[in-house]
């Protein structure tokens, strides 16, 4: 078995273990919102926009399990493995940066909070 030695590369995966927690969280205080939305939707069409919401989270909690799993046996192999996870965990970044642009988009006809006049 070949351990994580570098201490750059042992700091990046606790790091991304990390960041794989806050984005669990994330998904947590979204779907929160999703409920407060579904009791407020009085369209089909936003019923329907919520659907879609729970079910990308629902596939993103996956993915973020499915990345654990790689970054721990990444643990366990050599630079290039843990390379490519490191890759993965990149790619979901960005693509649930763009989710949550989308969502908060959505929740913003739900949640309009007028801006501070000062």
């Amino acid at each position: 078995m070949n351990q994580v030695s570098d201490p750059q590369n042992a700091f990046t995966l606790k790091s991304w273990f990390k960041e794989i927690r806050f984005y669990e969280q994330e998904i947590r205080n979204c779907e929160w919102s999703l409920e407060e939305v579904l009791l407020k939707a009085q369209s089909e069409e936003d019923r329907a926009k919520v659907e879609h919401f729970q079910n990308q989270f629902l596939l993103q909690r996956l993915n973020l399990q499915r990345l654990n799993k790689q970054l721990r046996e990444a643990l366990a192999y050599s630079a290039q493995v843990r390379e490519h996870a490191f890759s993965e965990v990149r790619h979901f970044r960005k693509y649930f940066k763009t989710l949550l642009k989308e969502f908060d988009a959505f929740l913003h006809r739900y949640f309009a909070i007028p801006e501070l006049k000062i």
